[in-house]
């Protein structure tokens, strides 16, 4: 099993969504900056985005209490969201696909165009049949932080290797510790 992140997104969100409620946004102590550079607007667009600068103190202390008291407390790290490229076997696929809130699939390779190139109607089923449940498939996807909370907490002592793996990754993922 393969896991690379993609990317990250929404830690900007949720420090402008934890500070609603109190409407306390001049006691955030984060410096994070959205940045768009728009090359050109026809022909080969070229977009680069991200946020950068840093994520206070204070405000992940209050995420992190919003975080640990509850889903209806700690809503705005719904948006704090990961993109990874998983390559598994495909008896993990079902596992996987357990947890459907919080997380969007957004492509995977594909048997029809890998085993079944070529091939119709009979012969494309028997070939599909016949993969093997060993054979490795790679699917990107996008998870909430709290989707891997729950992933971490109910796949912790899981026979699977894979999910050990898996929540051996989860632990790496940045402010893992405090909103996971």
């Amino acid at each position: 099993m393969n896991i690379e992140l993609i990317e990250i997104a929404g830690i900007r969100a949720l420090v402008e969504a934890v500070r609603l409620p109190w409407e306390s946004h001049d006691r955030s102590d984060s410096h994070l900056k959205f940045n768009l550079d728009c090359k050109e607007v026809f022909g080969d667009l070229q977009i680069t985005y991200g946020v950068n600068g840093t994520f206070g103190e204070d405000d992940i202390s209050l995420a992190e209490r919003l975080a640990k008291a509850g889903d209806d407390h700690g809503k705005a790290i719904r948006g704090v969201v990961v993109y990874l490229k998983i390559t598994a076997p495909r008896y993990m696929w079902p596992e996987i696909d357990t947890y459907t809130v919080g997380v969007t699939p957004m492509g995977s390779d594909s048997t029809m165009h890998k085993e079944g190139k070529h091939l119709k109607g009979a012969e494309l089923q028997k070939v599909k049949s016949e993969i093997k449940e060993g054979r490795l498939q790679t699917r990107i996807k996008m998870f909430s932080y709290p989707t891997l909370s729950r992933i971490k907490r109910q796949r912790k002592n899981h026979r699977l290797p894979e999910w050990q793996e898996f929540i051996d990754f989860i632990n790496t993922l940045p402010f893992q510790e405090l909103l996971i």
